[in-house]
């Protein structure tokens, strides 16, 4: 079986939200992995790689949004989230309230979302996903995020 590329499935059920796509550079990549307290998974860094930062919208209610390195920067040095998530590193939002993460929490390691002024990042977030590759190929965990992020409960 031939494994598609992360950027071939992103538009299979997200459309493009703004313009601003940003690819990271070789020494943006290494700089978030030496930033990240946690080893990235190969799928996160294929996508910085491949795609960057970017904010995609489903169904015109449920953004995501990839940061670029300075706002994975900023978010890690200057909140309270890495004191609350020791093995865990900031990656994006809804440009918004909510945080999207990836680390080791509550359910293991994943794809995490939060509230953003929460004031304890790993008892108060979702797991939405193992992989990147499972969340943009499966409706099911989009949908299963964009239920919790309306109405906080999980399926």
């Amino acid at each position: 079986m031939i494994k598609m590329e992360i950027k071939d499935l992103l538009f299979d059920y997200f459309d493009l939200y703004e313009d601003d796509q940003h690819i990271f550079s070789k020494q943006d990549i290494q700089y978030v992995n030496n930033l990240s307290p946690i080893v990235l998974p190969s799928d996160y860094l294929e996508f910085i790689e491949n795609v960057g930062s970017i904010s995609l919208i489903y169904e015109d209610a449920l953004i995501v949004s990839f940061w670029d390195v300075e706002k994975i920067k900023d978010w890690s040095i200057t909140s309270k989230f890495s004191a609350n998530v020791p093995k865990g590193i900031g990656i994006g939002d809804d440009l918004g309230d909510m945080l999207y993460y990836y680390g080791e929490g509550k359910d293991g390691v994943g794809y995490y979302v939060v509230e953003k002024g929460s004031e304890d990042y790993l008892s108060k977030a979702f797991k939405f996903s193992n992989s990147l590759y499972e969340f943009f190929k499966d409706i099911r965990e989009i949908e299963r995020l964009f239920k919790w992020i309306d109405t906080g409960v999980s399926t």
